[in-house]
C-alpha cells in the first residue's frame, strides 16, 4: 500500500479516475448510444486513450521496481480497457452492414436494453400463472434463423471464392460471422478478471487500516465505496460476457440447425446410406446444441490464465519467493490431468459413435412399432436397444471416471497449494502475518474456481471438435447430381398432354427411371429436359402431421370450389363424411389413423390441387379395391389430368391400353420457459424427421423453400423461451450479485469501524477472505438449481409419457396357451364390434363367422369399409368393444399380447426393412439356418438379388431398406412369413405393390408351402382371392356375405360379383 498521506479529494480522483471511462463506456455500449461522429469526440477518445496507456505503463513499471501493488497502480490498469471501449464507441460510425460481418451484433445487442425490462414483466407474469408459448416474446429480427443462416451462406459463399479446393472451415465462418460479438464479450471478460483480482488488494488495505495504517483520514469509508463499485462492476462485466456469448451460442445453433436441414433436402442417394434419419436429427439435437454451448465457454480458456496471471502477481507481492511453490504444484496438477484429455478425446468419440447407433435404433423402432407389434418383436428390439444402451453407458462411465479423477485433481489443489506455499514460507523465513496470509489466501480463492472449470472447458472443447467434425462431414456430403447411376442408354420424348406408362418386372428400375426424370438421380450420359411445373405421387405413401385439408392444401391457397372438385375426383367424399370433423379431422404422425388406401387418395388429391403440367405417378392405384381403382383411373387420370402430361409406374396390365405408349424397362438400379423449450425442441426434430421422409415429395413440388421457412420458424420458436430462459437466470445472479456487494461492502466497513480487539486483522481478514468469493458460489448454486429444474422439466415429461395407457399385458401367467396352439388354425368371430376410442362411432358392427382349420379365406371390401380394423382387431392392436374371437378354442382376450401375436403371422401392407444385414431382416431373432434362409428367398424370388450383392446374407439393408426396391422389400417380408410358418397367416395386401406374374407365382408358393395353414387375404386384386374356399364382404364395417367364390358370383346383388364384374370389365 502506498504509504504518502494524501488529501481525501486527491484519493478520490484517484478512485474514480480507472473507473470513470469504463462506466462511460459501458452505459455507452449498453443503451446502444450513437455518439455524434465528431472532431471533438474522436479527440477526445484518442487522448482519453493515450492518457491511459500512458498510466497503465508508468503504473506497471512503477509495480515491477516496487515489488508491490496498490489500488492507484490497479486503478491505472483498469483505465484502459475503459478508454479502448470508449474509443470504440467513438469511432464504430454508421458504416454500410453489407461490408460489416459483424454488423448484425449491433443490431441483435442494441434493443437487448429492453430485455431486462422483458425480464421483468415475465417473472412477474409467470409469478400470476402458467407461462404459454403465446407469453414469449419473439426474437429480435437479427437474431432469427433466416438472418443467421442468409450470413452464413454469404461468408461461406465468400470463403469458397477465396479457396480454389472447395473446402469449408466452419470454424473461421462462425468466428468471422460473429467477431464483433466474440470482441465484445472479450472485453467484458476482461474487464471481469481485472475487477476480481482488486478484491485480494481491498482485503489487505482493510486489514491496514484496522491494524492502525491508515494513509488518510476516513479511508476506511473509500475503500467501502471502492469494493463496493468494483464488486458491482465485476458483477455486470460477468452478465454481459455470459449475456452475449449466450446469444452468439444460440446464434450458431440456429444457423447449423437450418444448414443441416438445408442439406438433408439436397442430400444424394449416395449420401443418404451413410447419414440415416436418426443420425441426421441427432446432428441437431445434440452437436448442434454442443456447439452452441462453446462460445459461452470461449473467453474462459484465456480468462483463466489471465486472472492465475494475475493472482500470482499478487501472491508474488505477499509471501514473495514461495510464489514459486505454489506455480510449481498448480504446474503439477495440470500436468497430471494432461493424459486424462488425451483418454476424453477418445471417449468423445466413441460415446458420439455408439449414441448414434441408439439413437438409429430407437428411430426405427418407434417408426415402425405397429410392425413390431404384429410379429411380437417389442421384447427383442428393446433387448436390442438395451444393449447398444450397454456399449454406450460403458463409454460414458469411462469418460466420468477419467472426470472424476481431473475433479480430485483440481478439488485439491485449494489443499496442496496453500500447503506447500507455507511450508515453503517456513523454509525460506519468510514472515507471516495476517496481511500476507490472507491477500495470499483471497487471491488463491478467486481462482479457484476457474481451476475446478479446468475439466469442464476440456470437455466442452472436446465436445464441440467432435460435434462440429460430424457436422462438417454432414454438410460435405455429397448432393443430387454427384452420383454415379447404373443404367442403360434409354431414349424418349412425351409430349405435352401424353400418357405415358412405365412397366417392368421387379427391381428393373421403374422408380429409378422416374427418379431420375424428376432429377433425384444424377444422370452418367445423356439429358433430361423437363418443361413445367411438376407434381409427383410417390409408390409409398407420404401424409404430413396435420389436417387432411392440409395435406391436400400443400402450401396453396385454398379455392372452394377447386378443392370440392379434387375432393370429388380423388374418390374421398365419402371417406371424410365418415371422419368426425371431415377433412380438418388430424392426421396422425405418418397418418397413422387411415387406412393404405385413404392416403394413397389424399397424395392423388395433393398432387391435383396442384394444377401442375407435368404428373408423375408411382404405382397409385396398388392400395385401393378394383372399382376405386377403375374409378381413380378413369376420372383422375383420364379425365382431369385429360390435358396434362402423365408418366404412369403401375403393374396393373388393364390400364395401359389407354396410354399413348408404353416405356417397356429392365435393367436394375440401385424425423413454464424449460418446459416450453423442451416441447418446441421436439418440434424440430419431428419436423425434419417428416422431412427427411417426405424429401423427393417435397422437391418434386418445388417445396423446399417453403418447408425450410417453416423449420426455420420452428428453429425460432424453440430458441426464443431458450433465449429469455438465460435471460431470466442473468436477470436474478445480476441482482443476488449486487445485493451480495452491499453485504460485503456493509460488512467490510462494519468489522473496520467497530473495535474487535487484537485479533481484529485476523478476523476481518477471514471474513473478506470468504466475502470476495461470495458472488461465485452464489452463482454456482443458481445454476446447478436451473440445471436441476430442467432435469425435473425432462423427468417430468417421461413421467407424464408412462402414464399413458398401455395395452393389456404381453403375458398372462395364469393364462398362457400350449406351445403348439394354434394347432387347427380355427378362427370363430362371435358379434365382433369395434370402436378406435371410447365413446366414438363403431367400426365394426357386430361381424359373426367361422374360419376352419386349414382354409383360404379370402377378405374384399371396397376402400375404407373396414377391412384392416377388421385384421387389427384380430391381432388385438384394436381392442374389441363387444364380441369375441376364438382361436381353437381359446379366447384371445384372455390371453397375453405377446403370446397372440407371437403365434400369428402376417405380410403387413407397407413393407418394412431395418438397417443391418439381409440375415437379419429375414430372421431378426436369429431362429433359422443359413441354409433355410436361402431356400426361403428361392421361394420369394430374391435369391439370385442376394447373391449378387457383396456379401451375400451379410449385405447391407440400410434404414427403411432404401437401397432395396419396394418390390424386394414386400418379398422381403413374405420371406419371414414363409420362415415363421405360423398355422394361421395374414396378407394385408401383401402384393399391391408388385406385378401379376410374380403374384401369380407367390400365391401359388404361399398354397404350396401353407397348405394346411388358415391363410386370410385381405385384397383388391380379385384373382387373388378367387381360388380361396370363401370369401368375406364387408361393407361399412358390417358382413354383408360370407361364402364359397362360385356362390357368390352366382348371387344376384352379391358384394363380390360386383367387385369381380368391375375388376373384369376394367381388365376387358
Amino acid at each position: 500500500m502506498d504509504h504518502t498521506v494524501l488529501p481525501l479529494d486527491g484519493w478520490l480522483v484517484l478512485l474514480f479516475q480507472g473507473f470513470s471511462w469504463l462506466l462511460l463506456a459501458i452505459s455507452v455500449s449498453l443503451k446502444n448510444l450513437n455518439l455524434p461522429c465528431t472532431i471533438a469526440v474522436k479527440a477526445c477518445s484518442s487522448f482519453t486513450l493515450l492518457h491511459a496507456v500512458f498510466l497503465c505503463i508508468s503504473s506497471l513499471l512503477e509495480a515491477i521496481a516496487d515489488k508491490t501493488v496498490s489500488i492507484k497502480i490497479l486503478l491505472d490498469v483498469l483505465s484502459f480497457p475503459g478508454s479502448i471501449l470508449f474509443l470504440f464507441c467513438a469511432f464504430r460510425g454508421h458504416g454500410s452492414k453489407d461490408t460489416d460481418p459483424g454488423g448484425d451484433f449491433d443490431a441483435c445487442y442494441a434493443p437487448l436494453q429492453g430485455e431486462e425490462h422483458d425480464s421483468t414483466d415475465e417473472t412477474s407474469k409467470g409469478k400470476e400463472k402458467i407461462l404459454e408459448n403465446n407469453d414469449i416474446p419473439t426474437l429480435q429480427q437479427a437474431c432469427q434463423a433466416q438472418a443467421c443462416y442468409l450470413k452464413y451462406t454469404d461468408r461461406l459463399s465468400e470463403q469458397k471464392r477465396r479457396n480454389s479446393s472447395g473446402s469449408i472451415s466452419m470454424l473461421s465462418i462462425i468466428a468471422y460471422s460473429h467477431w464483433k460479438a466474440t470482441l465484445t464479450s472479450g472485453v467484458f471478460a476482461l474487464i471481469k478478471v481485472l475487477t476480481l483480482s482488486t478484491g485480494p488488494l481491498f482485503l489487505r488495505a482493510f486489514i491496514a487500516v484496522v491494524q492502525g495504517n491508515e494513509t488518510f483520514k476516513y479511508e476506511a469509508y473509500v475503500l467501502t465505496i471502492g469494493l463496493l463499485i468494483a464488486k458491482c462492476l465485476e458483477s455486470i462485466s460477468e452478465r454481459q460476457w455470459f449475456f452475449i456469448t449466450r446469444m452468439v451460442g444460440l446464434q450458431v445453433r440456429s444457423t447449423l440447425s437450418a444448414a443441416i436441414y438445408r442439406k438433408q433436402q439436397q442430400l444424394s442417394n449416395a449420401a443418404k446410406m451413410n447419414h440415416s434419419p436418426g443420425e441426421i436429427v441427432s446432428y441437431v439435437t445434440v452437436d448442434a446444441n454442443r456447439i452452441g454451448e462453446f462460445p459461452y465457454w470461449f473467453h474462459q480458456i484465456w480468462a483463466t490464465s489471465v486472472q492465475f496471471s494475475l493472482a500470482l502477481f499478487i501472491v508474488y507481492s505477499s509471501v514473495g519467493l514461495a510464489t514459486f511453490a505454489a506455480l510449481a504444484a498448480i504446474i503439477l496438477i495440470v500436468v497430471a490431468s494432461y493424459p486424462l484429455t488425451k483418454l476424453q478425446l477418445e471417449c468423445y468419440k466413441k460415446i458420439m459413435s455408439a449414441q448414434d447407433k441408439r439413437l438409429k435404433a430407437i428411430t426405427e423402432a418407434l417408426g415402425n412399432m405397429k410392425l413390431l407389434k404384429l410379429h411380437a418383436w417389442e421384447t427383442h428390439f428393446k433387448k436390442v436397444i438395451e444393449s447398444l444402451r450397454k456399449d454406450e453407458f460403458k463409454w460414458i462411465i469411462g469418460i466420468l471416471s477419467q472426470k472424476g479423477y481431473q475433479l480430485v485433481l483440481f478439488w485439491s489443489s485449494p489443499i496442496v497449494v496453500p500447503a506447500v506455499t507455507f511450508w515453503t514460507c517456513y523454509l525460506l523465513g519468510i514472515t507471516l502475518n495476517a496481511s500476507n496470509v490472507f491477500t495470499f489466501l483471497a487471491s488463491l480463492r478467486i481462482v479457484q474456481e476457474p481451476v475446478r472449470l479446468i475439466p469442464d472447458i476440456v470437455q466442452v472443447f472436446i465436445g464441440a471438435k467432435v460435434s462440429l467434425d460430424r457436422i462438417l462431414k454432414f454438410l460435405e456430403a455429397p448432393e443430387l447430381g454427384n452420383r454415379k447411376l447404373e443404367q442403360e442408354y434409354i431414349d424418349f420424348v412425351v409430349k405435352p398432354g401424353e400418357k405415358v406408362a412405365i412397366c417392368g418386372e421387379v427391381g428393373s428400375g421403374k422408380s429409378t427411371l422416374l427418379a431420375a426424370v424428376l432429377g433425384e438421380v444424377p444422370k452418367v450420359n445423356g439429358t433430361v429436359h423437363v418443361h413445367g411445373k411438376k407434381a409427383y405421387v410417390s409408390q409409398t405413401a407420404w401424409i404430413q402431421t396435420g389436417s387432411i385439408q392440409e395435406n391436400i392444401l400443400f402450401g396453396s391457397v385454398m379455392d372452394p370450389v377447386w378443392y370440392q372438385e379434387v375432393v370429388g375426383k380423388c374418390c374421398l367424399i365419402k371417406d371424410l363424411e365418415m371422419l368426425p370433423f371431415g377433412d380438418l379431422t388430424e392426421i396422425g404422425e405418418r397418418g397413422v389413423n387411415l387406412s393404405g388406401g385413404q392416403k394413397q387418395r389424399i397424395q392423388l388429391a395433393r398432387a391435383l390441387y396442384q394444377n401442375a403440367d407435368i404428373y408423375f405417378l408411382d404405382d397409385p392405384f396398388s392400395a385401393v379395391d378394383a372399382q376405386t381403382a377403375t374409378s381413380l383411373f378413369n376420372e383422375y387420370v383420364m379425365r382431369a389430368l385429360s390435358d396434362k402430361t402423365v408418366l404412369l409406374v403401375s403393374h396393373q396390365v388393364d390400364f395401359l391400353p389407354a396410354f399413348n405408349s408404353i416405356l417397356r424397362h429392365y435393367y436394375a438400379s440401385a424425423k413454464e420457459l424449460m418446459r416450453i423449450t423442451g416441447t418446441t425442441k421436439s418440434s424440430v426434430a419431428s419436423h425434419l424427421a417428416e422431412s427427411i421422409a417426405g424429401a423427393m415429395t417435397i422437391r418434386a413440388f418445388g417445396g423446399e423453400d417453403r418447408f425450410f421457412l417453416k423449420n426455420m420458424n420452428l428453429i425460432d420458436a424453440n430458441a426464443s423461451p431458450d433465449f429469455y430462459t438465460f435471460v431470466a437466470n442473468e436477470w436474478l445472479i445480476q441482482r443476488l450479485e449486487i445485493l451480495c456487494a452491499i453485504v460485503l461492502s456493509s460488512t467490510a466497513l462494519s468489522m473496520t469501524l467497530i473495535y474487535l480487539g487484537p485479533s481484529a486483522s485476523g478476523l476481518i481478514g477471514m471474513a473478506l477472505s470468504y466475502g470476495l468469493s461470495l458472488n461465485v458460489f452464489l452463482v454456482v448454486s443458481v445454476k446447478n438449481q436451473c440445471f436441476l429444474s430442467s432435469s425435473v422439466v425432462s423427468v417430468e415429461r417421461v413421467e407424464q409419457y408412462m402414464h399413458i395407457p398401455s395395452e393389456a399385458p404381453e403375458v398372462i401367467e395364469t393364462n398362457r396357451p400350449t406351445h403348439g396352439w394354434p394347432c387347427l388354425g380355427k378362427v370363430e368371430i362371435c358379434n365382433l364390434k369395434v370402436r378406435y376410442w371410447p365413446n366414438a362411432p363403431l367400426v365394426l358392427h357386430g361381424i359373426s363367422c367361422i374360419f376352419e382349420g386349414g382354409s383360404k379365406i379370402g377378405i374384399v371390401g371396397r376402400t375404407g369399409s373396414g377391412k384392416t380394423t377388421f385384421i387389427s382387431a384380430l391381432f388385438r392392436l384394436v381392442e374389441p368393444a363387444d364380441g369375441e374371437i376364438i382361436i381353437d378354442n381359446l379366447d384371445i382376450c384372455t390371453i397375453g399380447l405377446h403370446d397372440l401375436r407371437s403365434h400369428l403371422g402376417i405380410i403387413p401392407q407397407d413393407p418394412t426393412l431395418f438397417g443391418g444385414s439381409v440375415r437379419y431382416n429375414i430372421d431378426p431373432l436369429e431362429q433359422h439356418t443359413d441354409n433355410e434362409i436361402w431356400e426361403v428367398l428361392e421361394k420369394c424370388q430374391l435369391r439370385e438379388a442376394v447373391q449378387a450383392k457383396e456379401g451375400g446374407l451379410n449385405s447391407t439393408v440400410v434404414q427403411d431398406g432404401l437401397n432395396w426396391s419396394m418390390e424386394q422389400r414386400q418379398l422381403f417380408c413374405l420371406g419371414r412369413a414363409l420362415l415363421k410358418r405360423s398355422k394361421i397367416l395374414v396378407l394385408d395386401e401383401a402384393t399391391a405393390s408388385i406385378d401379376n406374374t410374380t403374384d401369380s407365382i407367390i400365391q401359388k408358393t404361399i398354397r404350396a408351402e401353407l397348405k394346411d395353414c388358415t391363410v386370410i387375404t385381405v385384397a383388391h386384386r380379385i384373382p387373388t382371392v378367387m381360388d380361396c374356399n370363401m370369401v368375406l364382404g364387408i361393407s361399412d364395417g358390417k358382413l354383408v356375405e360370407f361364402d364359397e367364390p362360385m356362390k357368390l358370383m352366382n348371387k344376384e346383388g352379391s358384394l363380390f360379383g360386383q367387385l369381380v364384374q368391375e375388376y373384369w370389365s376394367r381388365s376387358s
